[in-house]
């Protein structure tokens, strides 16, 4: 995949993410508010490469965080999604048969991990319970999406085009 494809595919990732997370929202009555965002990332970093989904996932999610008036969850959001992208990108690159689809599952749940630390200092220990039940609902979301269009992708051999494994 030469620079300039990965850049457009990168671009591309970034806008659905913000799209998905920011405008096709379901607002909590707790505050917040769920969203398909992390499908995204998810699929960026199989489909591109994890360190394009750490960035589809920084930039989305706090450019979400910013205009939804969360800016103090921003530096929670980039490690959160970047760690989801990271875990999710690798796994799928480095391990085999079955075992490839983990990130899938993981890196959503670190990011419900990394929420939930956020949810206990900003907001106590309460507001984690109250909150943290909600994530792992949108974690359940983006698995279900994400292993769904991946395997369309890799069932057509989309996947394999724009990316071949090594």
């Amino acid at each position: 995949m030469n620079k300039t494809h990965k850049l457009v595919l990168a671009a591309l990732f970034v806008a659905l993410t913000f799209i998905f997370t920011y405008f096709v929202k379901i607002p909590l009555p707790i505050g917040g508010y769920f969203n398909l965002g992390d499908a995204f990332i998810i699929v960026s970093a199989i489909l591109i490469d994890p360190f394009v989904g750490i960035l589809v996932g920084a930039l989305a999610g706090s450019l979400s965080d910013l205009m939804g008036g969360y800016a103090l969850y921003i530096p929670f959001t980039i490690v959160a999604k970047g760690l989801e992208a990271l875990i999710a990108g690798l796994l799928y690159n480095h391990l085999k048969g079955i075992f490839r689809y983990s990130g899938v599952i993981l890196g959503p749940l670190v990011m419900v991990v990394i929420y939930a630390i956020s949810y206990w200092i900003y907001l106590g220990f309460n507001a984690m319970l109250i909150s943290s039940p909600f994530d792992l609902i949108q974690a359940g979301v983006a698995i279900g999406v994400s292993l769904a269009t991946i395997l369309v992708l890799e069932r057509t051999q989309i996947i394999h085009r724009i990316r071949p494994r090594k």
